[in-house]
């Protein structure tokens, strides 16, 4: 109903829907329902305005209040795996150019309690191997960005000319650039 896929309430009797929640975020998919608590743990994208919004965000959705708790924030594509007793969890993130990194997180409401690690991409980038260039570009629209990266080869020499692939399948229902 709003172009974001967000998840509604919807009244039996009436048929009056209202968004739970609602906001400028399309909600990526719903990993879970707590209905004793009356909670849904939901995949978000486009939820931070200053990173990729392909970038994938879990949150906690209030099904009552309809509210959002955002469990994670930094500015890559997460994974997430609950502790025993789920006060606490592992959040796992990176990006095309960032290798991953390891948080635990409280559950309460997404704080950040210590980095656990960081993975190190040195030996691949003294071996040659360059990271992927992240960029976005504006659509034929000349408004909307677009969202890509770019593969150099190993011993890229920016002064020589290189031939360009590019792979593209554009729809509203889909990405395909690698984020993580």
């Amino acid at each position: 109903r709003s172009g974001h896929n967000h998840l509604y309430a919807v009244d039996r009797a009436t048929g009056a829907a209202r968004a739970l929640p609602s906001g400028e975020w399309v909600l990526r998919a719903v990993d879970e329902v707590d209905e004793d608590v009356g909670t849904a743990l939901v995949r978000g994208m486009g939820v931070y305005p200053d990173q990729d919004p392909y970038h994938v965000h879990f949150g906690r959705v209030d099904l009552v209040r309809g509210g959002v708790t955002w469990l994670t924030d930094s500015d890559g594509t997460h994974e997430i795996e609950w502790g025993p007793e789920r006060r606490f969890y592992t959040a796992t993130w990176s990006r095309v150019d960032q290798p991953p990194v390891h948080e635990l997180r409280d559950a309460r409401d997404g704080s950040l309690v210590v980095e656990l690690g960081r993975a190190d991409a040195e030996p691949l980038l003294a071996a040659g191997w360059r990271a992927p260039e992240r960029f976005a570009a504006k659509g034929r629209d000349g408004m909307t960005d677009v969202f890509g990266v770019v593969h150099t080869p190993t011993g890229f020499d920016p002064n020589q000319r290189y031939p360009v692939i590019e792979a593209i399948y554009a729809g509203p229902h889909g990405h395909f650039v690698p984020k993580s």
